[in-house]
């Protein structure tokens, strides 16, 4: 998809003659480790981006900090990918990619980083905050923690991302390492557990970085329920899943009523239900 038609236009770098460029981004590939006996979080991640239609330095987003990275499979300092600050607050940042590409180009980069809570500068706001938090046993509690209340909250605060112009293909690869403890994940991409504490995640193609969920809890302190929804107009069948902690006295058939209730409502008044 090119969405390049949407993005905004190219912004000079302060008095310097750099252009600041948007960027096509096709396809992310991002694996996420977390070892229990360390209590260390990385990410390792690949970036597959069409250039903007000007020539210039490339933006994008991460807020975590990055540990080494290459372009186009040459080593690049993670001091060439600096936060700039494109607003009036520290939250209105991109990264720049202190290289001059030309116009249409294609390229990939690839970016290692520590992932810690709270990203780097990124807003508080929010009431479910992101966490990464770590027990004794060998077990972790992470999530994403999305909100549109402060900056730096969507998925450029776990993996490389884009603006909300631009819609890409994201692909994780989950897993914790050095655990005894079964971990649950939480997601709304297409998830596969390889091995128990590992799984890799596919989200769609139309994906922007507001879009994909993403909760690793240990099973013990979780509850799924699963349930068919028939839908009347479009004759399909989903599957929805709902999850609970297992402290939350809330009644996940109950919920599951309400999400089928709705479903079948909304079918009946705005048409075929289109999505996965």
């Amino acid at each position: 998809m090119n969405d390049l038609r949407h993005a905004p236009p190219p912004k000079r770098l302060g008095s310097a003659k750099s252009l600041a460029v948007p960027i096509n981004i096709g396809r992310v590939s991002a694996k996420l480790v977390f070892d229990a006996r360390s209590h260390r979080a990385t990410g390792d991640a690949t970036l597959d981006f069409h250039h903007g239609i000007d020539h210039g330095y490339p933006i994008f987003d991460l807020r975590q900090p990055i540990t080494a990275a290459w372009l186009d499979g040459a080593p690049l300092a993670p001091a060439a990918m600096p936060l700039h600050r494109f607003g009036v607050k520290a939250e209105q940042s991109l990264r720049v990619l202190a290289r001059n590409l030309r116009s249409g180009d294609r390229h990939r980069l690839r970016l290692a980083y520590d992932i810690a809570v709270s990203p780097l500068a990124a807003s508080g706001a929010g009431g479910y905050q992101p966490a990464l938090l770590w027990s004794g046993d060998g077990s972790v509690n992470f999530n994403f923690g999305f909100t549109d209340l402060g900056g730096g909250r969507y998925l450029e605060a776990w993996a490389p991302a884009n603006l909300i112009y631009d819609r890409f293909a994201l692909r994780l690869d989950v897993g914790v390492r050095n655990s005894k403890v079964p971990h649950a994940l939480v997601t709304n991409g297409e998830a596969v557990e390889v091995a128990r504490n590992h799984w890799r995640v596919r989200y769609p193609a139309g994906f922007t970085a507001l879009s994909p969920m993403l909760q690793l809890h240990p099973q013990a302190e979780v509850d799924q329920a699963i349930r068919a929804v028939n839908l009347p107009v479009s004759g399909r069948v989903i599957q929805v899943e709902a999850w609970k902690f297992q402290s939350n006295p809330l009644s996940l058939a109950a919920q599951l009523d309400a999400i089928e209730r709705c479903l079948i409502r909304n079918e009946a008044r705005l048409g075929a239900y289109h999505h996965g």
